[in-house]
């Protein structure tokens, strides 16, 4: 119990959660072996939270670590205890099998220190702004429904998440607990949909201030679907104006907004996943990693499957010559980045974390 106590201890001083959300978190969603913490003076200092997520890549499901709650006594802020976190969770998830760290910062400022330690801006958001009395009109006719923790809200969200080209998958169980959370935040709001024929058609998240709703996440069989979610947001909220934190895919010619960070801890996953999407793909990568340097060396494409190699293959010439940062940055990115260095990218989407 002392380190679930300690961790609840800088939760409560570092975020200003209730005692009553505290109680649920530490009840029903914390376990003391996703958690890490850092002590100093005799006190419990900084802590980071590792939580196992699958992503879909490329048409693979790929194990990826999402940090959360990551906090540190504010009186010891600035003494490098988060930057050890950070390193240990990245080294745990490479151990454990993970192909990508994630982290999905609440402030901007963030951006700049995970930045430093490796992190990449690869989850971006296409931010879309409604007036206070937009409608959300739609083609079908969507009645809500009653129960969001029925187990067909789950299976029909598990399907449009497999449906969509990338992003976090979610389990059953990470769901329910986001939506316990959601119960706590501001105006906290989740909404699924039905129309004739399909039970479940559409859903959405969104929390709200007095003046502004903001949706992080809206999923349906079709756009028609999703937009029936908005509409019953929309009927919920009333006339407040409503931001839309929209996936990024096929999206061009918009300006987009950073959503998350990701630094990849196992390239060779990574490329192989290309690499058995595109079996015609061949291409030599060398690759340099100064945060985890066994990673660097050489990354050889070719008939469907990624080899990787400490010394260069015979003809040792790379196509790409880069470092982990810089991978991730293409590999995550538009499909322009892809006609221009050869090697297929895709954007990618997080939420619900």
């Amino acid at each position: 119990m002392a380190k679930r106590d300690d961790i609840q201890r800088l939760h409560r001083e570092c975020f200003g959660h209730s005692p009553e959300y505290l109680d649920m978190y530490f009840s029903r969603i914390y376990a003391d072996d996703t958690a890490l913490i850092r002590y100093a003076d005799d006190r419990p200092v900084s802590t980071l939270t590792l939580n196992a997520y699958t992503l879909l890549f490329h048409g693979s499901l790929l194990p990826v670590t999402v940090l959360t709650s990551a906090a540190t006594s504010r009186h010891y802020r600035g003494r490098g205890f988060m930057t050890e976190l950070v390193s240990e969770a990245l080294h745990t998830a490479r151990e454990r099998g993970d192909m990508l760290v994630a982290i999905a910062p609440p402030r901007r400022w963030l951006y700049f220190f995970f930045d430093r330690l490796g992190f990449s801006t690869i989850f971006l958001s296409d931010t879309r702004r409604f007036t206070s009395y937009h409608p959300f009109p739609t083609i079908h006719s969507y009645t809500p429904l009653p129960n969001p923790y029925a187990p067909e809200v789950f299976d029909a969200l598990h399907s449009f998440e497999l449906a969509r080209p990338g992003g976090i998958v979610h389990t059953r169980r990470q769901i329910t607990d986001y939506l316990d959370k959601l119960a706590f935040e501001p105006q906290g709001c989740f909404v699924a949909v039905g129309r004739e024929g399909i039970p479940v058609a559409g859903m959405a998240w969104a929390t709200s201030t007095d003046q502004l709703a903001t949706v992080h996440e809206a999923i349906g069989i079709d756009n028609d679907a999703v937009d029936g979610a908005l509409q019953a947001l929309r009927q919920h909220y009333g006339h407040r104006a409503i931001s839309y934190l929209a996936p990024t895919f096929g999206v061009s010619g918009r300006h987009l907004f950073a959503r998350g960070m990701g630094l990849i801890v196992n390239p060779l996953m990574a490329l192989q996943a290309i690499a058995e999407a595109n079996p015609r793909l061949r291409s030599n990568i060398r690759l340099s990693d100064s945060v985890l340097p066994d990673n660097t060396g050489w990354y050889t494409i070719a008939d469907g499957h990624c080899a990787f190699s400490v010394e260069p293959p015979h003809g040792g010439r790379p196509d790409l010559d880069i470092d982990v940062d810089t991978l991730a940055r293409i590999l995550f990115s538009s499909p322009a980045m892809s006609e221009v260095l050869g090697i297929p990218t895709q954007r990618t989407h997080i939420s619900l974390i």
